[in-house]
């Protein structure tokens, strides 16, 4: 599964994948989500998924680092490039939530392809798909941020599933057998689910209501029809296309209607991704040699490199909203009076993970921090009785400060 057989387009184009049997179907969906495929749409490893119309912020993409692929962020015009995933394994196809402060990566860490979500940065990441011994690909946040969107292979066939983030709640949207579905994308507005699926014959794009009802085809032609995201404000779906003779990046109406080519270009282009104001798309290509970042205007208009990387492939990019001050979140203040001391644990997220934190108890200084997360004891037991204070004052490496006060009561001790 880690070392997926080579494959160009032709064999995909014959149908050779769908012949096959299930286990060679997974070792060749595993090459396509790796991105070992040696041409054309068969390249194809994992789609973008926009975000809720907000200021454009940075690009999350896979590079290529020897044997493994690792998850890197940049900022919209190339700058500050962070590696965002460190593990032995492939890390591809990042997914940010629609408040950025969160991504989702397909992840070989555990043996098997699962879904991770983590904060933006990476730290703290969680297996969502359970470590189960299907192959979990592809994922997609829900508007609000509390589900993933998948393909699995946990029947005969790859379906779409959703998640909680937790793990739990797991359900299975798809049902076609034959036929594959992969690669969802949710609307901004949560009630719908494009995919694709390859259950007519060729790659097709499909829209369904988010809880897998009322599927419908937006795209019917002898051509192969991949990798679908909806632009920020849900009138539009992105997708690539192999209908020109060559594979580019198209724009429809989500009925699919009014299709136009966004690159006209020989090269080969893969994976759109809607910036999250609608003015911009991201996507791969192979025009420079070797794949790499690019954006243009929504239109098509001034195609610009922005990874800017002739050592490796960047690929499969996704865009995420600007996150402008520093947030502060907390967990473990208690509820009721306390009079016991206690942990907490305080989240902080900055735009480049560049913060420094100082947390005051009643305005005095009990710790400070750069970590995105901190567990935090609050020594109540030693206080007077009444209310008190904990603030968190955060100031990131542009100058933008955020201060976050969380209160809680210190009481008598039971008698």
């Amino acid at each position: 599964m880690k070392n997926g057989p080579m494959c160009d387009l032709a064999d995909l184009a014959a149908g050779a994948y769908r012949q096959a049997t299930r286990r060679d179907r997974r070792r060749l969906a595993g090459a396509l989500l790796a991105g070992f495929l040696s041409a054309g749409l068969t390249q194809a490893a994992l789609p973008a998924q926009a975000s809720f119309p907000g200021r454009d912020g940075r690009i999350a993409f896979t590079r290529d680092i020897g044997t493994n692929a690792e998850v890197f962020t940049m900022n919209a015009n190339g700058s500050n490039q962070v590696r965002v995933t460190d593990t032995a394994a492939d890390e591809r196809r990042p997914s940010f939530s629609s408040g950025g402060t969160r991504i989702a990566v397909a992840s070989l860490r555990s043996g098997d392809w699962e879904i991770f979500t983590s904060n933006f940065d990476g730290t703290a990441p969680f297996n969502s798909t359970g470590d189960t011994a299907a192959e979990d690909y592809t994922p997609a946040f829900s508007p609000d941020g509390t589900e993933i969107a998948y393909a699995s292979f946990r029947g005969p066939n790859a379906d779409i599933y959703v998640t909680d983030l937790d793990g739990s709640g797991e359900t299975r949207l798809t049902t076609t057998d034959p036929g594959d579905e992969f690669y969802p994308a949710i609307s901004p507005d949560g009630e719908k689910i494009a995919f694709m699926s390859d259950r007519d014959g060729d790659w097709e794009i499909f829209i369904m209501d988010a809880d897998g009802t009322r599927e419908r085809k937006v795209t019917d032609n002898g051509a192969e029809d991949l990798h679908p995201v909806f632009s920020p404000d849900g009138t539009k779906i992105g997708f690539e296309s192999d209908r020109t003779g060559d594979v580019e990046i198209f724009t429809m109406n989500v009925d699919g209607t009014a299709a136009r080519n966004r690159t006209k270009h020989p090269a080969t282009d893969l994976r759109p991704a809607f910036s999250p104001d609608g003015g911009e798309i991201a996507f791969d290509t192979n025009r420079d040699g070797n794949r790499e970042i690019y954006t243009m205007n929504a239109d098509g208009s001034n195609q610009v490199n922005r990874s800017r990387n002739p050592l490796s492939d960047d690929a499969v990019p996704d865009w995420g909203v600007r996150i402008d001050r520093p947030r502060v979140t907390a967990a473990g203040f208690p509820r009721r009076c306390t009079s016991r001391s206690f942990r907490a644990r305080v989240r902080v997220v900055s735009a480049d993970s560049r913060h420094k934190a100082t947390v005051l108890l009643d305005g005095r200084r009990i710790a400070k921090t750069r970590r995105t997360s901190s567990k935090l004891r609050v020594p109540a037991r030693r206080l007077r009785r009444g209310q008190h204070r904990v603030s968190v004052i955060v100031r990131d490496a542009a100058g933008n400060r955020t201060r976050r006060s969380f209160r809680f009561r210190r009481c008598a001790p039971p008698s």
